[in-house]
Protein backbone atom coordinates (compact mmCIF):
# COMPACT_ATOMS: atom_id res chain seq x y z
CA UNK A 1 0.00 0.00 0.00
CA UNK A 2 2.13 2.82 -1.29
CA UNK A 3 0.79 6.24 -0.20
CA UNK A 4 -0.66 8.36 -2.99
CA UNK A 5 1.66 11.24 -3.86
CA UNK A 6 1.20 14.22 -6.14
CA UNK A 7 3.80 16.58 -7.50
CA UNK A 8 3.08 20.07 -6.19
CA UNK A 9 4.88 23.38 -6.07
CA UNK A 10 4.99 23.07 -2.30
CA UNK A 11 6.71 19.68 -2.42
CA UNK A 12 9.20 20.91 -5.03
CA UNK A 13 10.06 23.97 -2.94
CA UNK A 14 10.36 21.76 0.14
CA UNK A 15 13.05 19.78 -1.67
CA UNK A 16 14.96 23.04 -2.18
CA UNK A 17 14.81 23.85 1.56
CA UNK A 18 12.18 26.56 1.20
CA UNK A 19 9.60 27.16 3.90
CA UNK A 20 6.19 26.64 2.28
CA UNK A 21 2.95 28.15 3.55
CA UNK A 22 -0.55 28.51 2.17
CA UNK A 23 -2.68 31.43 3.40
CA UNK A 24 -6.41 31.04 2.81
CA UNK A 25 -9.09 33.13 4.47
CA UNK A 26 -11.60 30.33 4.72
CA UNK A 27 -12.25 27.74 7.42
CA UNK A 28 -9.93 24.77 7.81
CA UNK A 29 -12.63 22.21 7.02
CA UNK A 30 -13.73 23.62 3.67
CA UNK A 31 -12.69 21.17 0.91
CA UNK A 32 -10.80 19.28 3.66
CA UNK A 33 -8.02 21.81 3.35
CA UNK A 34 -6.66 21.04 6.81
CA UNK A 35 -5.85 17.53 5.52
CA UNK A 36 -5.17 18.17 1.84
CA UNK A 37 -2.77 21.10 2.20
CA UNK A 38 -0.66 19.34 4.82
CA UNK A 39 -0.75 15.69 3.79
CA UNK A 40 -1.29 15.73 0.04
CA UNK A 41 0.07 19.03 -1.29
CA UNK A 42 2.75 19.10 1.43
CA UNK A 43 2.62 22.71 2.61
CA UNK A 44 4.58 23.02 5.86
CA UNK A 45 2.01 25.42 7.28
CA UNK A 46 -1.63 26.26 6.55
CA UNK A 47 -2.78 29.66 7.81
CA UNK A 48 -6.60 29.64 7.74
CA UNK A 49 -9.52 31.81 8.80
CA UNK A 50 -9.21 30.43 12.33
CA UNK A 51 -5.62 31.71 12.49
CA UNK A 52 -6.67 35.17 11.32
CA UNK A 53 -9.11 35.37 14.23
CA UNK A 54 -6.59 33.96 16.73
CA UNK A 55 -4.22 36.75 15.68
CA UNK A 56 -6.87 39.41 16.35
CA UNK A 57 -8.52 39.98 12.96
CA UNK A 58 -11.62 42.18 13.03
CA UNK A 59 -13.84 43.33 10.15
CA UNK A 60 -14.00 46.74 11.81
CA UNK A 61 -10.28 47.27 11.22
CA UNK A 62 -10.85 47.03 7.46
CA UNK A 63 -14.19 48.85 7.08
CA UNK A 64 -15.56 45.50 6.00
CA UNK A 65 -19.22 44.42 6.18
CA UNK A 66 -19.13 40.86 5.00
CA UNK A 67 -19.31 37.30 6.36
CA UNK A 68 -16.00 36.62 4.61
CA UNK A 69 -12.63 37.94 5.66
CA UNK A 70 -11.35 41.04 3.86
CA UNK A 71 -8.77 40.41 1.15
CA UNK A 72 -7.18 43.64 2.36
CA UNK A 73 -6.28 41.74 5.53
CA UNK A 74 -5.00 38.83 3.45
CA UNK A 75 -2.52 41.11 1.70
CA UNK A 76 -1.41 42.62 5.01
CA UNK A 77 -0.72 39.13 6.40
CA UNK A 78 1.21 38.21 3.26
CA UNK A 79 3.38 41.31 3.69
CA UNK A 80 3.88 40.61 7.39
CA UNK A 81 4.89 36.98 6.85
CA UNK A 82 7.12 37.72 3.86
CA UNK A 83 9.09 40.29 5.82
CA UNK A 84 9.28 38.01 8.85
CA UNK A 85 10.77 35.15 6.81
CA UNK A 86 13.05 37.54 4.93
CA UNK A 87 14.42 38.85 8.24
CA UNK A 88 14.94 35.27 9.41
CA UNK A 89 16.98 34.62 6.23
CA UNK A 90 14.51 31.95 5.14
CA UNK A 91 13.83 31.09 1.55
CA UNK A 92 10.05 30.88 1.37
CA UNK A 93 7.12 30.10 -0.88
CA UNK A 94 3.86 31.82 0.13
CA UNK A 95 0.61 30.80 -1.54
CA UNK A 96 -2.17 33.28 -0.66
CA UNK A 97 -5.69 32.60 -1.94
CA UNK A 98 -8.40 35.24 -2.17
CA UNK A 99 -12.00 34.59 -1.16
CA UNK A 100 -14.30 37.47 -2.11
CA UNK A 101 -13.54 37.89 -5.84
CA UNK A 102 -15.53 34.80 -6.73
CA UNK A 103 -18.94 34.00 -8.15
CA UNK A 104 -21.49 35.35 -7.24
CA UNK A 105 -19.40 38.50 -6.47
CA UNK A 106 -21.38 39.65 -3.47
CA UNK A 107 -20.55 42.28 -0.84
CA UNK A 108 -18.76 44.60 -3.23
CA UNK A 109 -17.43 47.46 -1.05
CA UNK A 110 -17.59 49.80 -4.04
CA UNK A 111 -21.07 48.80 -5.22
CA UNK A 112 -22.71 51.59 -7.20
CA UNK A 113 -19.57 53.72 -7.44
CA UNK A 114 -18.28 52.53 -10.80
CA UNK A 115 -20.12 52.92 -14.08
CA UNK A 116 -18.71 51.92 -17.46
CA UNK A 117 -21.58 53.09 -19.65
CA UNK A 118 -25.33 53.43 -19.49
CA UNK A 119 -25.56 51.01 -22.40
CA UNK A 120 -23.72 48.29 -20.50
CA UNK A 121 -25.67 49.00 -17.34
CA UNK A 122 -28.94 48.56 -19.21
CA UNK A 123 -28.04 45.59 -21.40
CA UNK A 124 -25.64 43.33 -19.49
CA UNK A 125 -26.89 40.69 -17.07
CA UNK A 126 -26.71 41.38 -13.35
CA UNK A 127 -24.13 38.62 -12.87
CA UNK A 128 -21.80 40.13 -15.47
CA UNK A 129 -22.18 43.64 -14.04
CA UNK A 130 -21.28 42.33 -10.59
CA UNK A 131 -18.16 40.75 -12.04
CA UNK A 132 -16.88 43.82 -13.90
CA UNK A 133 -17.73 46.19 -11.04
CA UNK A 134 -15.68 44.01 -8.71
CA UNK A 135 -12.58 45.16 -10.58
CA UNK A 136 -12.26 48.28 -8.41
CA UNK A 137 -12.00 46.20 -5.24
CA UNK A 138 -9.75 43.67 -6.93
CA UNK A 139 -7.37 46.39 -8.14
CA UNK A 140 -7.29 47.91 -4.67
CA UNK A 141 -6.22 44.85 -2.75
CA UNK A 142 -3.76 43.65 -5.43
CA UNK A 143 -2.12 47.06 -5.19
CA UNK A 144 -2.05 46.59 -1.41
CA UNK A 145 0.30 43.64 -1.89
CA UNK A 146 2.86 45.98 -3.46
CA UNK A 147 2.19 49.36 -1.82
CA UNK A 148 1.46 50.15 1.83
CA UNK A 149 -2.02 51.79 1.82
CA UNK A 150 -1.11 54.19 4.66
CA UNK A 151 2.51 55.20 3.99
CA UNK A 152 2.54 54.61 0.21
CA UNK A 153 5.90 52.90 0.69
CA UNK A 154 6.76 49.97 -1.54
CA UNK A 155 6.14 46.47 -0.22
CA UNK A 156 7.97 44.85 -3.13
CA UNK A 157 10.72 42.52 -1.92
CA UNK A 158 14.03 42.08 -3.70
CA UNK A 159 14.85 38.71 -5.25
CA UNK A 160 11.19 37.73 -5.14
CA UNK A 161 8.94 36.39 -7.89
CA UNK A 162 5.22 37.25 -7.88
CA UNK A 163 2.85 35.05 -9.89
CA UNK A 164 -0.93 35.53 -10.21
CA UNK A 165 -3.39 33.05 -11.63
CA UNK A 166 -7.09 32.25 -11.60
CA UNK A 167 -8.35 28.71 -11.20
CA UNK A 168 -11.45 29.11 -13.39
CA UNK A 169 -13.35 31.67 -15.44
CA UNK A 170 -16.26 33.82 -14.32
CA UNK A 171 -18.82 32.13 -16.61
CA UNK A 172 -19.83 35.32 -18.35
CA UNK A 173 -22.74 34.77 -20.72
CA UNK A 174 -21.85 34.57 -24.42
CA UNK A 175 -24.26 37.42 -25.29
CA UNK A 176 -22.69 39.61 -22.63
CA UNK A 177 -19.17 38.90 -23.85
CA UNK A 178 -20.25 39.69 -27.42
CA UNK A 179 -21.82 42.96 -26.33
CA UNK A 180 -18.69 43.99 -24.42
CA UNK A 181 -16.50 43.06 -27.39
CA UNK A 182 -18.46 44.85 -30.12
CA UNK A 183 -20.58 47.28 -28.05
CA UNK A 184 -23.73 46.23 -29.84
CA UNK A 185 -26.24 43.36 -29.78
CA UNK A 186 -25.96 42.35 -33.42
CA UNK A 187 -22.39 41.08 -33.71
CA UNK A 188 -21.55 37.81 -31.97
CA UNK A 189 -18.22 36.29 -31.07
CA UNK A 190 -17.52 32.77 -32.31
CA UNK A 191 -17.90 29.79 -29.95
CA UNK A 192 -14.13 29.27 -30.03
CA UNK A 193 -13.45 32.90 -29.18
CA UNK A 194 -16.02 32.75 -26.39
CA UNK A 195 -14.36 29.70 -24.79
CA UNK A 196 -10.92 31.27 -25.09
CA UNK A 197 -11.95 34.66 -23.68
CA UNK A 198 -14.26 33.34 -20.96
CA UNK A 199 -11.52 31.13 -19.53
CA UNK A 200 -9.38 34.25 -19.08
CA UNK A 201 -11.93 36.11 -16.97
Amino acid sequence: DKPFEVMSLASLFNQKDFFTEVIHADVNLFYNREIVYDNLIKFQNHYSLEDFYLDGYSNDDYDHENPWLSDRALMDVVDLKANQYKNENKNFFLFPMTVMPHTPFLYDPYVGSLKYSEYWNNELSDSTLKYIYYMEYYNEFIKRMFVDPITNESRVLDDTVYIFYGDHGANILSDDLSLMTYNNKEEKISPMEYRKTNSQT
